[in-house]
């Protein structure tokens, strides 16, 4: 029996489920990784009748990598990625279990589209690990959709975007990169984690509308997020007084991302998380902040 509870980051959505689950994995595909903005996401299914869902979400449906046609659900104020539901007559709830209390997650059994992922970012151990996953026979919708067609995306080492295409990036060169446990990243993104890559202001181009969220993050600090509107898509992190951007490197292609190269928050951290090797963890990268400071 598995109890969880977790909110977005600003409350409008919160979501309580006790029950067995059926699925305890990470998935690496594509509309998952730019949905979330991290290189991969951690996903627990239950009965939709187990879960209690507060609150009114935006949500963005296409046609998955697996084939399924999958609608997923964010915070239309704070952009906090939430939860997923797949069109084939399957009555469950796939949580992102990012914005549930650290600590509460059990390990992953696991993980999907390995052909999608980072050659650094390996299989936790004693995972089952499926290359892609199996495609499921389609059945009619039980209700009628508004499926919604992606835009052009233009995609290379240094560019990518969100799921529907509306909101493109284009980095100069990626320097620096981060794996990030802190809550606020944990709720926006719905992953366990977040990988992050510092750039300098200028050195990123944005194209599109995305929609801003300021809070206040763990670190103390009053820190913006931006997301795309229409599909939820994670896209970056930045302070007022700061000459850098943190973007989410999710929406990147895969393979395109080099390994992280510092750590944060570790504290915050489920206890089965990865270290990865080229990490470089001290206790003032665990703590510093949600940007880092000289």
């Amino acid at each position: 029996m598995v109890r969880l509870d977790g909110k977005c980051n600003c409350g409008a959505l919160s979501i309580a489920v006790e029950g067995h689950p059926s699925i305890v994995g990470i998935c690496h595909c594509t509309h998952c990784r730019r949905f979330t903005g991290n290189v991969s996401t951690y996903i627990i299914a239950f009965p939709i009748n187990a879960a209690q869902i507060t609150g009114h979400p935006a949500q963005w449906t296409t046609r998955a990598d697996s084939g399924y046609y999958a609608t997923r659900f964010f915070c239309a104020k704070c952009g906090s990625s939430m939860y997923a539901h797949h069109d084939v007559r399957d009555a469950r709830v796939f949580i992102n279990g990012g914005h549930c209390t650290p600590g509460t997650l059990p390990p992953p059994m696991q993980e999907f589209w390995l052909r999608s992922s980072e050659t650094w970012d390996t299989a936790h151990p004693n995972t089952l690990v499926l290359e892609r996953q199996i495609t499921p026979t389609l059945a009619a919708p039980s209700l009628p959709r508004r499926i919604s067609p992606p835009v052009g995306l233009v995609c290379g080492p240094t560019a990518g975007g969100c799921n529907c295409g509306r909101i493109q990036v284009r980095l100069k060169e990626i320097k620096k990169t981060i794996i990030c446990h802190c809550s606020t990243c944990r709720r926006f993104t719905g992953s366990v984690s977040a990988y992050l890559i510092t750039a300098a202001r200028d050195e990123l181009e944005i194209v599109g509308c995305p929609k801003l969220h300021g809070s206040v993050a763990d670190s103390g600090n009053a820190v913006t997020r931006m997301f795309c509107p229409v599909c939820g898509s994670s896209i970056c992190i930045m302070q007022d007084h700061n000459p850098t951007v943190e973007v989410y490197g999710g929406i990147l292609p895969p393979g395109s991302l080099p390994p992280p190269s510092s750590e944060r928050f570790r504290h915050n951290a489920e206890p089965w998380a990865k270290v990865y090797n080229s990490v470089m963890t001290s206790a003032r990268r665990s703590i510093e902040g949600l940007l880092n400071t000289p």
